[in-house]
């Protein structure tokens, strides 16, 4: 959790999730704990907490991707003040374990006493030692400007949804009535928006439903991205000139624009690189009895087809291992490589 000085910087992020945070009384900069029920919280009715075994539905994603890209990513887009307070993905927080020889030894015993993980794992024919290098270029990856704050854990055993569509600010955006939202926020940091999208596609949805619908969410997640960073500068200058100055001084100089959201290929890849994560930290280095074999499983069959499918591990390690997506009529038979 991030120390205490951060506690009010993140009172504006949950404010369309169902809790109200209370400040913590009488604590340095140790961790705060944020609780409350949401089956009591402001009428809300009918709480649901999905996990990969069912998932949530195309829409409800979008509308998580959406808040997402509104009221966090675009909102704190390349903000020096939340990076002065938050881990990165390669220093801080959980970074001495997420890149350590002893987050590899987790996941190698993790591995070695379930055969089951080792089953789940067999389509990508990587080593563990191999599976880690490629989080290690994704962790710098994900730690390269620009940069946002990320939930950081985003899987959709970390996701809620519920009835009551009044609070949802962007209802008449979508058909589908309900809200989403997400909890957990212990991993938050400043790192690569893509963290946080290539995780909860990819657990949220099906494999087949993720393949064929991935290119127009994150379309829209970009459009989204784009206009929340725009307008969120607008209101900084806005502000700016509203603030009365010192004429012996002149006017404040506006901010530099913020670097803009990437364009669609570059994206793609950067959505396909930060895969690693979820799949490698995620799951792997996760006790398997922590969820049960089953649920375990779900999430990391997701997680692998998408790797594949992506070839995540091919532009991480910079090699050709015959990953990429399976070309129509062939899937249930093995896959073979497709020029992208």
């Amino acid at each position: 959790a991030p120390p205490v000085p951060a506690f009010s910087q993140l009172l504006d992020i949950f404010r369309h999730g169902a809790i109200e945070p209370r400040e913590p009384r009488g604590l340095s900069d140790a961790s705060c704990v944020l609780l409350e029920d949401l089956t009591k919280a402001r009428g809300i009715t009918n709480v649901r907490f999905p996990n990969a075994l069912g998932g949530l539905t195309l829409v409800q994603t979008k509308k998580l991707l959406d808040t997402l890209a509104r009221d966090l990513h675009g909102a704190l887009w390349c903000d020096d003040g939340m990076g002065r307070v938050f881990s990165t993905p390669t220093a801080g927080g959980m970074s001495f374990i997420f890149n350590s020889q002893f987050g590899l030894g987790l996941m190698r015993d993790h591995l070695q006493s379930h055969a089951f993980a080792r089953a789940a794992l067999a389509p990508l024919g990587l080593t563990a030692d191999e599976l880690w290098e490629g989080l290690m270029n994704a962790n710098t990856l994900m730690a390269t400007p620009p940069l946002t704050v990320c939930h950081g854990d985003c899987h959709v055993q970390n996701s809620y949804t519920y009835d009551d569509d009044r609070e949802w600010p962007h209802a008449a955006d979508f058909p589908e009535t309900g809200a989403v939202g997400l909890y957990d926020w212990q991993l938050t940091c400043m790192a690569c928006w893509a963290r946080d999208v290539s995780y909860i596609v990819a657990t949220a949805l099906p494999t087949a439903t993720r393949s064929h619908h991935e290119d127009g969410i994150l379309r829209d997640y970009l459009e989204t991205l784009q206009t929340s960073i725009d307008m969120h500068y607008d209101e900084l200058c806005e502000e700016i000139d509203n603030t009365p100055f010192d004429e012996d001084d002149g006017p404040p100089e506006y901010p530099p624009r913020p670097t803009p959201a990437p364009p669609f290929e570059e994206a793609k890849e950067l959505y396909a690189k930060c895969m690693a994560w979820g799949l490698v930290v995620g799951w792997l280095l996760c006790p398997p009895n922590n969820y049960g074999e089953e649920l375990w499983t779900a999430n990391v069959s997701r997680l692998v087809a998408a790797c594949r499918e992506l070839n995540t591990f091919g532009l991480l390690l910079g090699r050709d291992l015959g990953h990429g997506p399976i070309p129509t009529g062939r899937r249930g038979r093995s896959p073979a490589r497709k020029r992208r």
